[in-house]
């Protein structure tokens, strides 16, 4: 570690953390690794088990549940009663619940963790000569890091190469603007933001390339320093959690009111002792608030962020999967979304030749043979190639005797197609040794690097064709170089427009001696034209079925692409796009009415900035559209960030991209965006079905109690109350946030995005069906009476609220249109509660416990007589109402 690192020579830095340009070796970095320990911040505090297990005791409802067990024993110690068993149950229930608690929440947080683990950032850097890619957290003081557009820094380092380097430093010194970087030694008092030779871990460089030796890692870099004094952040809360909070809250007043009437009634009408009307009162008070509501609300959407990464879709930040569900459009990057981003170099261009390539993916052997048959001029060929080379970032080496590239797709397709010609990009680049370079920009739309030529220096440029074409005066012919004229110009343009009609990308090669003291801008101008390699990256082959899904759930796709109108519009017929295609260039043309007014029509957008990309996605949102962004550059940034949804490419996406987004495409496939909207919109459903569910039943119950209580009555005792809260409410509902996606869930449109959970047609079922079924507790209840008396009438409701839950489920199978039995977590849940009603009733210590009697045939037969009444009233209220009152 080097605290002085800013004010001395590179070299001087180096040696003093004994290492070298070429990196460490393999024993030298264990050495480190083993003394500096791994490059990383402390980390958050993980979830403790016996924490949270105690934390589930820390609420109001266990609270008021202790009360009354305080209560019970007071009345056993002071009374004539025993109490005891009643206190026994009440804890248990209250046990019970913390378990059930404790198992949602561990989930979720465990889960939550998992994600984050699954991104693990990766940075490069050069060890025994050769560029690896390590984890960043493998980082030790003495590594050369090597940088590149896009990428976050990995530990502290001192510049020792800067070519047009750049970096974002607005999380770190909060400078808003990218600033230079430079290998400059700076004076030993210039202050921690103004050392411009120092690379910070967390920042992110925005332009240029470098290379850095690591002066310090982990909690002793600067980020580290500032990481020791920050507390940690809670995390926002979804809009669906705020939402069934409020819901909640507002079912808690309405429910704690109901109660306190039931309270007057049971003494006034029920001659109830005041002690007794006290403990039942809480018990009522916890069994029908749905307590539990928010906490599933968080276990279904960690079930779901879960199954989403399963399926390649990391969520970074979960208010984002309450968009998913209400996501019109995608816009999304051509190369590697929709298409598979394994470049494949198939024909040159250069003179009047067209030479094919042969083979497929990164294979090094492939035919190469004249389109016309013609004797191909090599040395043409050859500088085309070459220039493919040394223009490029991408690297070649030998792993296990097999070709292993590191970079862009598109340039280790330039570095295999030389190969194929029997040119060796490591051997020339040694022999033409890189001196500085004019890095790509996606506004410039090409990148030059400068080489030594013996005692000269050389320029080699690639670029869009249009733009290489304009830089260029002179053109290499058959080994002479000759004037450009308009004719051959226009020779090259036709060459690239047929290659893109053929869904080819294409690229342009110039080269140019450099002047002594000649400026970077001129570099650019008066070129040789050199020549075409026009590459196929075909669709994937399960995009088109994804954007036909996409389009029967009434979601449009937008093509954002830098490549030309022509091999977008290619690409996308073989896709079944819509045809309007219109290029940034005439975007830019577009005011802001023209823009708003044809956006709903424009299917792809060619030769599109990322400016461009962020002006979309504004436009579509001030048109009322959810809009899924995809983004994988540094300048993609804004765009990701203003989208109701950004999605950075989790394989090529840089680092600036995927903190800037809020889902990251492990595979960078659009199948996946397609694969996680469905997921968003099955979130919500289970989300509404359990709250559905909850409230129907919660709601219900809470009114049989008030009815009861105005003639006098107390149906339910307080062990039944907290019996019924656990076996059928909290379990059932807590099984139902697990329900798989429904088969329909893409046939139908988005989901507005206002709207709430509790919508119009979800407040008229629970209306109806919970005003159904009082009306058939209350009417079994009654018979009971009529029957036996008040224990038999209690015996028979208490049963009947425990098979109303199958009742519920089945109905609520009706309105999904989907099979009965479909979750089987479901079943499960329904069958136990089943299952213990049943030993309840027929074990007598259990019966006596709960103030029970058995059933008799006739009694089950009228409990399932109006059960099936019950359901067949549910099925006709359900189709009703989604038949008059709107999704």
């Amino acid at each position: 570690m080097i605290k002085n690192a800013f004010s001395i020579s590179a070299e001087e830095c180096i040696s003093q953390l004994k290492t070298r340009r070429e990196g460490l070796s393999e024993s030298e970095l264990k050495e480190r690794l083993a003394k500096y320990g791994p490059n990383q911040l402390r980390a958050a505090k993980k979830v403790n088990p016996i924490t949270l297990f105690i934390k589930q005791f820390n609420n109001l409802f266990t609270l008021i549940l202790l009360f009354a067990i305080i209560t019970s024993i007071a009345i056993t110690v002071w009374g004539n009663e025993n109490r005891i068993p009643e206190a026994c149950f009440i804890l248990l229930i209250i046990l019970i619940n913390a378990i059930l608690g404790f198992i949602q929440n561990y989930k979720a947080a465990r889960g939550m963790e998992a994600l984050k683990n699954m991104v693990v950032p990766k940075t490069t850097v050069r060890r025994n000569g050769e560029k690896r890619e390590i984890e960043a957290t493998a980082v030790v003081p003495g590594d050369i890091v090597v940088f590149s557009e896009g990428m976050q820094v990995p530990a502290d380092g001192r510049l020792i190469e800067s070519h047009g380097l750049k970096a974002d430093e607005s999380a770190f010194t909060g400078e808003s603007v990218p600033v230079s970087l430079s290998t400059e030694v700076l004076p030993e008092k210039t202050a921690l933001q103004d050392r411009k030779n120092i690379a910070y871990m967390g920042t992110y460089i925005t332009q240029g390339e470098g290379e850095a030796v690591v002066v310090s890692t982990g909690m002793d870099t600067e980020l580290g320093k500032i990481a020791e004094s920050i507390t940690e952040i809670k995390a926002k809360k979804t809009p669906f959690e705020l939402e069934v909070d409020k819901l909640a809250r507002q079912i808690t007043v309405a429910i704690g009111f109901t109660v306190l009437l039931v309270a007057a009634m049971a003494f006034l009408r029920g001659h109830m002792p005041w002690v007794d009307v006290l403990i039942l009162c809480m018990g009522l008070f916890v069994g029908a608030i749905p307590e539990a509501m928010p906490a599933i609300v968080t276990f279904a959407m960690s079930l779901g962020t879960r199954r989403m990464a399963e399926n390649k879709a990391l969520v970074r930040d979960l208010p984002v999967v309450a968009s998913l569900g209400s996501v019109d459009v995608i816009c999304s990057d051509k190369t590697g979304t929709l298409t598979e981003n394994r470049m494949t170099v198939q024909k040159l261009f250069f003179g009047d030749h067209e030479v094919n390539f042969g083979g497929v993916g990164y294979e090094e052997e492939g035919k190469i043979e004249h389109a016309q048959n013609r004797a191909i001029p090599l040395g043409d060929m050859d500088a085309l190639l070459k220039c493919g080379v040394f223009c490029n970032d991408a690297s070649a080496e030998t792993k296990d005797d097999k070709p292993h590239y590191i970079g862009d797709p598109t340039e280790i397709a330039l570095l295999v197609s030389a190969k194929k010609a029997g040119i060796g990009p490591n051997r020339e680049k040694a022999s033409f040794p890189r001196m500085d370079e004019i890095p790509f920009t996606s506004e410039r739309e090409k990148m030059t690097t400068i080489h030594e030529e013996g005692a000269k220096k050389r320029a080699f440029t690639k670029g869009a064709p249009e733009v290489i074409i304009d830089g260029c005066d002179r053109i290499l012919e058959n080994g002479g170089i000759n004037r450009f004229t308009a004719d051959k110009k226009d020779m090259i343009i036709k060459a690239n427009a047929d290659f893109a009609k053929g869904g080819l990308r294409v690229l342009a090669f110039s080269t140019k001696e450099v002047r002594p003291n000649e400026d970077k801008e001129s570099i650019e101008k008066n070129q040789v034209f050199l020549g075409l390699q026009a590459m196929i990256d075909p669709p994937r082959r399960e995009v088109k079925d994804a954007v036909d899904t996409a389009r029967s759930a009434k979601i449009r796709t937008v093509m954002i692409t830098g490549d030309n109108a022509i091999t977008a519009s290619a690409i996308g017929k073989k896709l079944d796009f819509g045809e309007h295609a219109v290029t940034g260039a005439e975007l830019h043309t577009y005011s802001d009415e023209k823009l708003k007014a044809d956006i709903e029509t424009i299917d792809i957008i060619a030769r599109a900035l990322p400016q461009d990309k962020l002006r979309v996605a504004q436009t579509l949102e001030k048109k009322g559209h959810v809009v899924a962004m995809t983004g994988d550059g540094v300048n993609d940034a804004p765009a990701l960030k203003a989208a109701d949804v950004g999605i950075a490419m989790g394989m090529r996406g840089t680092d600036v991209a995927k903190d800037a987004s809020g889902m990251i495409l492990l595979d960078d496939n659009y199948k996946t965006i397609v694969e996680a909207i469905k997921e968003g919109r099955t979130i919500y459903d289970n989300i509404r079905k359990f709250v559905n569910y909850l409230i129907t039943c919660n709601l219900a119950e809470v009114f049989v109690m008030f009815f009861c209580s105005i003639v006098g009555k107390i149906p339910l005792s307080v062990i039944q109350i907290l019996w019924i809260n656990i076996v059928t409410d909290t379990t059932v509902a807590m099984s139902l946030a697990s329900d798989p996606s429904n088969e329909k869930v893409m046939t139908r449109p988005p989901r507005p995005k206002k709207k709430g959970i509790i919508d119009a047609r979800l407040k008229w079922l629970v209306g109806l069906i919970g005003f159904k079924k009082v009306v058939v507790l209350l009417s079994v209840f009654a018979i009971g009476m009529k029957i036996r008396g008040p224990e038999l009438a209690s015996t028979m409701l208490f049963t009947t609220i425990v098979l109303y839950a199958f009742v519920r489920i089945t109905v609520l199978r009706v309105e999904e249109g989907v099979p009965i039995f479909i979750n089987k977590w479901v079943n499960l849940a329904i069958l136990v509660s089943l299952g213990l009603q049943l030993l309840v009733l027929y074990t007598p210590p259990l019966r006596d416990f709960f103030h029970v009697v058995a059933l008799g045939v006739r009694e089950w037969a009228i409990m399932l007589a109006f059960t099936a009444v019950s359901w067949v009233l549910g099925v006709i209220i359900t189709k009703q109402v989604i038949k008059r009152v709107p999704y």
